[in-house]
Parts: structure tokens; C-alpha cells; sequence
């Protein structure tokens, strides 16, 4: 029985397929002969036979040499340049291959990239050559809404770290760190800071060594944020001591003050020391001043002749430079007027209250007076200890809480201002009340 069904021929078909006319080799010759035989307008794209991923493409009237090639999973095209009949074939293969290969590797950066990278590392090698107090500086400059107190309190920190001691004739305690500190603050280490903190506690009492090292912490932080994301920073200076126990402890709430039969004995010596010292007792009279008025030391230390009324009777401090944002407006009582009296002999009074010994500001620091006065009336406070004494004294004379606020300057965060307001002419008595508890 024969079958009808045809077997299908197995045999391949062998016709050529038609070439792209649009794929060969790139030679000068081959290109031109393209380039004229091109349509008019559009977007024409040639493709190199013996580098896959070159191609020369028409945009608008320019012809571009680029690579478009599908590199690990993903399309990269990046523009080689302009063609033209000057430009060298084997330069433009050997570029394209670098360039592919580092696609590859990912290791690629474009000139936007690579410009941004230098950039970068432009930024990083300036920042570590800065010293401390340029890092202070630059602090300065960019966080212009800090407080001076603040950025002082910061250069005393940075002096203690190297050891840097001020002169008569020295520039104030800012401008001296920066132009004196020698320290790069990339090369601060944990040693540095662990050293500094043991010297300070032999010297200094552990409110005022923590607060050194939380200075040298703020800085250092700063300018560790200026660094570029992604760029190497050094260890951190201050983290080793922070993890150990009883290394920078928030020290305890203070509660210190003149004992009621030292304060007598205490205004006494320090009178005696301002008379003694005469146009140096400046300031003393500045402790003698915060021991009479209850102020913050920064307060008090700011004072302008022009916030001083004598006439009037007041003493008014904006309130830009008051810690509750509030206008103090005090009475001055006797005693006050007896030291604010000695210290117009000695300044005019004009410009500050209490000008530094040094430069053109005011005074910012007492705390070498306040030793002096206490080691003379056998008394250890701080400056703020002066502040606590003052209020606790009017506690004890039955001064109203409200009145003791509006003196001091206390937040009135549980009171009226319409009540605050019917408390303020009472002030001056109250004053002279708490006055005469502080030298009976």
C-alpha cells in the first residue's frame, strides 16, 4: 500500500539575509560615503561592525560619535563627542572601550560626576586642615543665631584642649583661640579629650570640666556634618568617654548658696576688695552687682550704660538679651547705686557697664574674682549661687513670688499679666525689703 503523504523537506534555507545598510565598519571612507547618502532631516543612526555599542547619530545638523549598548541589564548611552572628517577612529574605539569596560566594573563617572567628586574632595581636604579654632570660626559663621555667651563658653573649651593662656594685650578669648589654636581637629583623638577632662578635674569643679568636654563635642560634631555624605570621617573624640561610667555625667542640680549668716561677712570682703583693687575692682563690683540683684551672670555682665537710668531709678534690659524673651525692668535700690555710682568714676558712663580688660567688649568672666572674694569670707559659691541666694532671701522676707519673678526675671508662666502688671509698683519696696535681708 503506498501513502500519500509528502515528507517534508529537511533541507535549510540558505538565502542570505538582507544586510543593514545601516551597520558597518566605521572607516573615514565609510562614514563619508554615509554621511552623503543619508535622508534629509531626522534622527539617522549608524552602527559600528566592529565595536558593538559605537554609534554615529544624526541630531539636528550634528553628527555625534556615542556609545548605546546594553551593559549588565541596562541601556547606558553616554556621547563620545562631535564627528568630524579630523577625528581619530582608534582614539574613539580606545575611549569607548574604557568606558564600557568601566561601566562593567562601576567604576564610571561622567565630568558632571567626576567634577562634583573633585569638588567633594576639595571641601573634605580643606575641612581637615582646619584647626579648632577655625572649626570655631566657621561654627560662628554659620550659626549667627547662637549666643556669645555660648561661643565664648566654646573657646574656653578649645584654649583648655591646647592649653592656650592669654596675656595682658591678648585679643578676648574668641578672636585669641582663633587666631592662636594650632590643633587640627581631625587629628583630635579620645587621649586628647581623656587627658584634658583628668587635668580639669584636679582644678575645676566636674560642672565645669563636663562642660568643656560637651563644648569640644559641639564643635567637633559641627564640623564632622560639614564632611560630604559618604566622605571618611575620624573617630569620634568624645564617644569612648561618654560610654564609660562616671565619665561626663550630667552633674547634679546645684543648690548652693551664701548661708544666712555669711552674707553679711561675704558683701563685706567683697566691698573691701573693690575699694582695694580701685580702677581694677570692676569686677567686683560686677559680683557685687549679681549678689544685690538676683541677675544671670550673662545678664548683668552685658549691662549698658544706656540700659541704666539713674535718674529714674531702673535698670532695663531688652528683651533680646533675656533668657525668658521678656523686657526687665528692675528698681535700683541703695546698695546698687553705691557700686553702679563707683563704676561710672571709673568708665564715664558710657558704652559698657563693665568693660573687659582686654579689647573693646564687656566683661565675661568672674570667676577668678568670686574665688578671691570667697577665699577672703572663708564661702564657696559659683557666680549662680549668688542668683540662689538672692531669691532664697526674698523667699525667707515673705517678697511675693510674682514680685521675686518680675525682679529676677523668672518666666511668669503661672500668673496674669494683668496681675504682673498690678505688682510692678510695688517693686522698689519689695527691692529694698530684699536688700535689707541680704546685709542684716
Amino acid at each position: 500500500m503506498t501513502s500519500n503523504v509528502i515528507p517534508l523537506s529537511t533541507a535549510q534555507d540558505n538565502t542570505p539575509k538582507a544586510k543593514d545598510a545601516n551597520r558597518f565598519k566605521f572607516t573615514k571612507t565609510a562614514l563619508a560615503d554615509a554621511i552623503a547618502a543619508a535622508p534629509a532631516g531626522g534622527i539617522v543612526v549608524f552602527r559600528d561592525e566592529e565595536m558593538t555599542g559605537l554609534i554615529l547619530r544624526r541630531q539636528r545638523r550634528d553628527w555625534i560619535l556615542a556609545i548605546e549598548r546594553r551593559i549588565n541589564g541596562r541601556i547606558f548611552r553616554h556621547s563620545l563627542g562631535d564627528y568630524t572628517s579630523a577625528t581619530d577612529l582608534r582614539r574613539i574605539r580606545a575611549e569607548a572601550s574604557d568606558i564600557m569596560s568601566a561601566v562593567r566594573n562601576g567604576t564610571f563617572q561622567t565630568k558632571a560626576q567626576k567634577k562634583a567628586q573633585a569638588v567633594k574632595k576639595g571641601k573634605v581636604a580643606k575641612l581637615d586642615a582646619m584647626t579648632m579654632g577655625e572649626a570655631l570660626a566657621d561654627f560662628i559663621e554659620k550659626n549667627p543665631q547662637v549666643r556669645a555667651s555660648t561661643i565664648e563658653t566654646y573657646a574656653h573649651g578649645v584654649a583648655r584642649l591646647e592649653k592656650l593662656e592669654r596675656k595682658p594685650g591678648d585679643p578676648d578669648i574668641v578672636p585669641f583661640v582663633i587666631a592662636r589654636s594650632r590643633k587640627l581637629i581631625a587629628d583630635l583623638t579620645l587621649d586628647d579629650t581623656r587627658q584634658m577632662y583628668d587635668r580639669m578635674v584636679e582644678t575645676h569643679a566636674i560642672g565645669t570640666a563636663n562642660q568643656t568636654i560637651r563644648s569640644i563635642r559641639a564643635i567637633w560634631r559641627f564640623w564632622s556634618e560639614e564632611h560630604p555624605s559618604g566622605a571618611p570621617l575620624p573617630d569620634d573624640p568624645i564617644k569612648g568617654m561618654t560610654t564609660r561610667k562616671g565619665r561626663i555625667k550630667r552633674s547634679e542640680a546645684r543648690s548652693g548658696a551664701i548661708p544666712a549668716d555669711r552674707r553679711k561677712s561675704w558683701f563685706d570682703a567683697a566691698q573691701a576688695e573693690a575699694t582695694k583693687r580701685g580702677f581694677a575692682g570692676g569686677t567686683v563690683r560686677a559680683v557685687l552687682l549679681l549678689f544685690l540683684t538676683g541677675l544671670r551672670r550673662d545678664e548683668a555682665l552685658a549691662l549698658h550704660w544706656d540700659e541704666v537710668d539713674l535718674e529714674a531709678g531702673t535698670i532695663t534690659i531688652p528683651e533680646e538679651r533675656m533668657k525668658n524673651g521678656r523686657l526687665l525692668s528692675r528698681p535700683i535700690t541703695a546698695e546698687m547705686r553705691k557700686v553702679l555710682d563707683a563704676q561710672r568714676q571709673f568708665t564715664g558712663g558710657k558704652g559698657w557697664v563693665f568693660p573687659a580688660s582686654r579689647g573693646t567688649g564687656h566683661l565675661t568672666d568672674t570667676r577668678k574674682t568670686l574665688w578671691a572674694v570667697n577665699k577672703i569670707a572663708d564661702v564657696t559659691i559659683t557666680n549662680h549661687d549668688l542668683r540662689r541666694t538672692y531669691i532664697g532671701t526674698a523667699e525667707t522676707a515673705s517678697v511675693p513670688s510674682t514680685a521675686i519673678k518680675l525682679l529676677v526675671g523668672h518666666a511668669l508662666v503661672d500668673v496674669t499679666e494683668q496681675y504682673a502688671a498690678s505688682m510692678r509698683p510695688d517693686l522698689p519696696k519689695h527691692a529694698d525689703t530684699i536688700e535689707a535681708a541680704l546685709l542684716a
